[in-house]
């Protein structure tokens, strides 16, 4: 399964997510540094990548939720935005059975919020 790693966790979570059993596509390998997010969400949505995103405000921005339904995307944010490097690798670490099993059975919409606590699952669809 290969992961879309949102501009914004930059290279740092490449080699961890791979060393837990994903494939990563990065944000910066593909769009321009200060494009539209909505861009990105629907090209995740049509190869059929979940998404990795420090932004855990989505479901406040009309456009990309709007994005992230209608593509039925399978979208993981960090809880806190301003967590580091490390500690972001700490809580994949520590859910990944949980997002492994989200991503195999569980068909999007939905947004994930990982937390170093828990994982708060958000159903979008109908």
């Amino acid at each position: 399964m290969t992961f879309f790693v949102d501009r914004n966790l930059g290279y740092g979570l490449r080699e961890p997510l791979q060393r837990l059993g994903f494939e990563v596509v990065l944000h910066d390998e593909l769009f321009a540094q200060n494009g539209d997010d909505v861009e990105w969400l629907e090209h995740a949505s049509i190869h059929g990548f979940p998404a990795l995103s420090p932004d855990k405000n989505i479901m406040r921005r009309r456009l990309e939720l709007q994005a992230v339904i209608d593509g039925r995307l399978r979208y993981f944010c960090f809880g806190s935005g301003r967590a580091d490097t490390g500690t972001r690798i700490k809580i994949l670490e520590k859910h990944i059975g949980s997002i492994k099993a989200l991503c195999v059975h569980m068909p999007g919409p939905y947004v994930a919020r990982l937390t170093g606590q828990n994982l708060q699952f958000h159903w979008l669809g109908d």
